[in-house]
């Protein structure tokens, strides 16, 4: 088994890293403020290709047949996280919708709306969730019904980033089938019908979220995705690649995290030698260092099944995001201890990546599902 990076994996990392480094981390405490979508932000991405991993050539991007490969999608969200928690949510949230519109698009589809997000002129993202359909994603209630050329939808949704232009909209063409009924469509914004209203941001303090109302919004019959009722399948297939990119982001969030309390360690003095002369010290950074690199291997792992071809890869995504996000809480936890006082300060870095690891443990699948999902896979077996 070879666990080292291929050399156009390293050169994508290093490249990513350093841009992040030159680029993105002196712009952190501009666009963390703004509560908006730094679209200069979104340029930066895709003028370094990041989007276009997700996209064929053919339409723009730089994938070379087949579907987007999960391991570089999967460095990138780490050094876009452990930079900026905008970028890294941009290129997230990018990846939920650009994914499904490649897997499941039609030829028209594909050439109409991927050429822009290559470009990174349109953002993509998924809207599924609502108030009493969140774990429970089958028992979403937004309706979709044919008439003519045109589908007609009714329904809200929760959580959805309101300033994108495209979005995955799930909803049911038959609500007798239960999460078998549920078909994907593409639905632009601003389209007529579609109500958009702001829910405020998540803990994380990056992109605001948005409740989206529709009421009889007409879309065109083509931009259905996949065959009717196939939009379960394609959602969980998604899910599957988004929740190991989760994954990554969070670790990300840690390596941040424990690079920043391992310094101070060695700078920061006490009774008259620096603390990370103290076992206690020592102890958490080891412990930090373990969760991080038990992580990265096991998402590593996961984007190896998928880049394989592995069909389903579900139990094994879970494990990753929940085992990732789960350790990514622990390591800023001891980083903030480490850092005593100065840690909790709004002016110190430790403070908002404490914040941010919370985030991961409920977006696309909570800790909770995850170990439930695991559990579900290992019975079915």
């Amino acid at each position: 088994m070879d666990f080292g990076l291929r050399e156009e994996e390293r050169l994508l990392q290093e490249r990513v890293r350093r841009f992040v480094n030159e680029k993105i981390m002196p712009m952190v405490p501009q666009i963390e403020e703004t509560y908006h979508i730094p679209w200069d932000v979104a340029k930066l991405l895709a003028e370094q290709g990041l989007f276009g991993l997700l996209i064929p050539e053919e339409y723009g991007g730089s994938i070379k047949g087949g579907k987007p490969q999960a391991l570089p999608l999967c460095l990138i969200g780490e050094e876009l996280s452990r930079g900026s928690a905008i970028a890294s949510a941009m290129f997230g949230n990018t990846v939920l919708g650009g994914y499904t519109l490649t897997l499941a698009g039609s030829e028209e589809v594909k050439r109409d709306y991927l050429p822009p997000i290559a470009r990174g002129e349109k953002l993509a993202a998924f809207a599924i969730t609502e108030l009493d359909a969140g774990s429970d994603a089958g028992a979403l209630k937004t309706s979709a019904v044919l008439d003519g050329n045109e589908y007609v939808l009714n329904g809200t949704k929760w959580f959805v980033p309101p300033e994108m232009q495209t979005y995955v909209v799930f909803a049911k063409t038959d609500p007798t089938k239960g999460s078998k009924g549920v078909s994907a469509f593409l639905v632009e914004s601003p389209t007529p019908g579609l109500e958009i209203r702001d829910m405020g941001g998540l803990l994380a303090g990056t992109e605001p979220m948005g409740e989206f109302i529709f009421t009889e919004c007409r879309i065109p019959k083509r931009n259905l995705l996949g065959e009717p009722e196939g939009g379960f399948k394609i959602g969980l297939t998604t899910l599957s690649v988004s929740r190991v990119i989760i994954a990554a982001g969070a670790i990300g969030q840690a390596q941040r995290a424990f690079e920043l309390a391992l310094d101070y360690a060695k700078q920061r003095v006490q009774f008259g030698q620096p603390i990370a002369n103290y076992q206690l010290i020592q102890a958490y950074l080891a412990e930090m260092a373990l969760d991080i690199q038990a992580a990265r291997l096991l998402v590593y792992y996961v984007c190896w099944l998928h880049d394989q071809g592995f069909p389903r890869i579900v139990k094994e995504s879970a494990m990753a995001k929940l085992f990732a996000t789960e350790a990514a809480i622990r390591v800023a936890d001891k980083a903030l201890r480490i850092y005593g006082g100065y840690g909790v300060l709004k002016s110190r870095p430790i403070e908002g990546i404490f914040r941010r690891t919370r985030d991961n443990v409920i977006v696309e699948g909570t800790s909770e599902m995850l170990i439930l999902n695991i559990a579900r896979e290992l019975l079915r077996a």
